[in-house]
């Protein structure tokens, strides 16, 4: 067994409750920690254990297990990320349109452009 040899990151973002729920069925120990990913089908370079989990599969669990929703989400953020890059969505907007609203760019890279980050 890899007791203690293991750790899981999260995001702390609006499906980050079931994510760590079910974690904690299987081990309440394992220590979490906080990671900026998210899921592939939102954009290609993340990787999230629920990418394969339609937005109905993951509100049914939410619901089953009775877990506690983000407090951004009933303020319309869909996608949660830092405050300069993020907003809340419309209904009729795709779940990740409030993130970096009005630019090209989909995710934070902390608020660096890959130029700036030459200079680093």
């Amino acid at each position: 067994m890899l007791r203690g040899c293991l750790a899981v990151t999260s995001s702390f973002g609006a499906e980050s409750a079931l994510l760590l729920s079910m974690v904690a069925e299987i081990d309440p120990s394992t220590p979490v920690l906080f990671l900026n990913t998210l899921r592939y089908r939102e954009s290609w370079s993340r990787i999230n254990p629920l990418s394969n989990w339609s937005r109905a599969d993951i509100e049914q669990e939410i619901r089953r297990c009775n877990l506690p929703r983000h407090p951004l989400t009933g303020f319309g953020f869909t996608s949660i990320g830092c405050a300069p890059c993020t907003r809340a969505v419309r209904p009729e907007e795709d779940p990740r349109a409030g993130r970096w609203a009005g630019h090209v760019k989909t995710e934070c890279g902390i608020h660096l452009t890959p130029a700036d980050r030459s200079t680093v």
